[in-house]
């Protein structure tokens, strides 16, 4: 999905640009303008403004993620890795919709 938008110095630095594109389904709050960073730089949570422009094209993009996860799943696939011990404290939570990926690939 483009965006229409490019990491710039003036918009942050590239890594906090490529750790944005791994959001998960549940970082992003699009109602309330923001995007939440888990366990970003120095492992730490952080909420980053979502302009106004961008919130129908990722509300798009997050309904594709959903479709193709119906798909992986349907298939057999649609598993992700959690971090830490989520995943023995909330075993089918690597299937649930809100630990996939914004944008898969």
């Amino acid at each position: 999905m483009n965006l229409g938008i490019e990491p710039t110095p003036e918009r942050g630095e590239c890594s906090s640009w490529s750790v944005s594109l791994m959001a998960h389904l549940r970082g992003v709050v699009a109602a309330q303008g923001q995007i939440v960073v888990r366990d970003g730089k120095g492992e730490k949570d952080r909420a980053v403004p979502l302009p106004r422009s961008l919130v129908e094209p990722l509300k798009g993009q997050i309904a594709t993620a959903e479709r193709v996860h119906a798909c992986d799943l349907a298939e057999g696939f649609g598993r992700v890795y959690l971090p830490y011990a989520l995943a023995r404290k909330y075993p089918n939570a690597d299937r649930e919709p809100g630990w996939q990926w914004v944008f898969p690939v």
